[in-house]
């Protein structure tokens, strides 16, 4: 497809869709568990979403629910397969779209693997509701070409010191070099109250040093050794378990004022792949 054809089929695209960049300054703060969460409550509430495991060098979402994928986004972006081969439904109105680890091709990708994975991206175009990418931790490349695509970024910070100074470095960037205003947060592994002071201090610094920067609280999730056991059995049941600590951070996403779905955001995700230029080397 060329160019030409390809900015045709994107304005296209107009089902609404939220698109959600989940993202971090710090390794280790739960991002992938809680994205793997997150997808399944939505699904579960009868949304329909596509988990995309956007950690292009690390990726693995698809070993936190159990899944052999052979194929991943890798084998997209150099035309050896489509969208409908690689997707996996795990449950209804759930999937997973599985990220490469280990290649690091997809660190330094080209203008045309880029424009194969928009390409691939507009099927989803009335397939689902949500578009939730897990990104990798910290402010390379790949990691801002995800919080750029998507309409909405949501930073997942823990009580640690250098959790909340990370996550600022990324606030930092996205707001002084891409122009990104409003960012959701959501402060994981809360062990007590002393622990919800977290967002007012990232809030405080930002307001203070970035430029009209607004932080939207999505809510807490308070420690529990499930998402522990999640990792070590590879089980979606165990999620189970832990479905009423989501229950008002999925409420209010679900209330469609914090992250709503939007007629171009997948015409969006598309455009952001072949218009940022950080992540290519090579073009």
């Amino acid at each position: 497809m060329t160019q030409v054809a390809l900015l045709k089929e994107i304005t296209k695209a107009r089902t609404p869709v939220a698109t959600v960049a989940v993202s971090s300054g710090k390794g280790g703060v739960g991002k992938t568990t809680i994205s793997v969460c997150l997808s399944k409550f939505l699904a579960d509430a009868g949304e329909r979403v596509c988990l995309v495991d956007g950690d292009l060098g690390l990726a693995n979402v698809d070993i936190l629910l159990g899944l052999s994928s052979k194929l991943n986004l890798y084998h997209i972006a150099v035309g050896e397969a489509k969208l409908e081969d690689v997707l996996v439904e795990v449950t209804k109105g759930f999937y997973v779209l599985p990220g490469g680890s280990g290649i690091r091709q997809l660190l330094s990708m080209t203008r045309q693997m880029r424009e194969r994975i928009a390409s691939e991206f507009l099927k989803l175009d009335g397939m689902v509701d949500y578009i939730i990418a897990d990104t990798a931790a910290g402010i390379a490349d790949e990691v801002l070409l995800f919080c750029v695509s998507c309409a909405d970024t949501m930073l997942v910070v823990t009580p640690e010191p250098t959790s909340m100074t990370d996550a600022y470095a990324l606030l930092k960037i996205l707001n002084k070099d891409y122009g990104r205003k409003e960012f959701k947060v959501i402060v994981n592994m809360v062990e007590g109250p002393e622990d919800s002071v977290v967002f007012s201090h990232l809030e405080t610094v930002s307001h203070k040093f970035l430029q009209k920067a607004k932080l939207v609280k999505v809510g807490e999730i308070p420690k529990n050794t499930v998402f522990s056991s999640l990792i070590r059995e590879q089980s979606l049941s165990l999620l189970d378990s832990v479905r009423d600590i989501f229950g008002p951070v999925v409420e209010r996403m679900l209330d469609g004022k914090v992250f709503a779905k939007q007629p171009l955001g997948l015409s969006r995700l598309a455009m952001g792949f072949l218009r940022y230029k950080g992540v290519s080397q090579g073009d």
